[in-house]
């Protein structure tokens, strides 16, 4: 039987899918609670969450007014989906994005796109990044915790 963890926390008790508690050690391979890749959804993901140049522009000013002034040359776009934010971070900060995501097909529509900036794609998860520590300035997260 194959579990989806809802909310972890090392060592406590947590909710599964089913709604019982169960212990959780302090290492635990977490299950995402969707799967895009057994679905059509990846296909049709941006027209239900499109947001203009404007709202955009708006995103990465946030983003920047928390980033400190420093300057940003990597920055991870964690749970990148289709990387509807991977190219904005990208140009807007003059660094190169790192997108990361579990699945293959929201990747593929990621790759798929057009893009200005040093932007690139890789399979992976949060919870083990195939990436190496500390090699980043910045890290983007967008619409990503309900998978955790």
């Amino acid at each position: 039987m194959k579990l989806a963890v809802a909310a972890v926390r090392n060592g406590q008790k947590a909710v599964v899918g089913d709604g019982t508690r169960v212990a959780v050690p302090a290492t635990i391979a977490i299950t995402a609670l969707m799967d895009y890749d057994a679905t059509a959804i990846p296909l049709a993901y941006d027209r239900a969450r499109t947001h203009g140049r404007k709202v955009l522009n708006l995103w990465m000013q946030t983003v920047e007014s928390y980033s400190g002034g420093v300057s940003l040359s990597t920055i991870l776009d964690l749970g990148c989906g289709t990387g509807r934010f991977s190219d904005a971070l990208a140009t807007w900060f003059e660094a190169t994005a790192i997108g990361v995501d579990p699945s293959r097909k929201m990747l593929d529509q990621a790759r798929g796109k057009a893009t200005k900036g040093a932007v690139q794609y890789v399979r992976g998860s949060g919870e083990a990044l195939p990436l190496v520590d500390c090699s980043f300035d910045l890290v983007f997260m967008s619409m990503v915790f309900h998978h955790f």
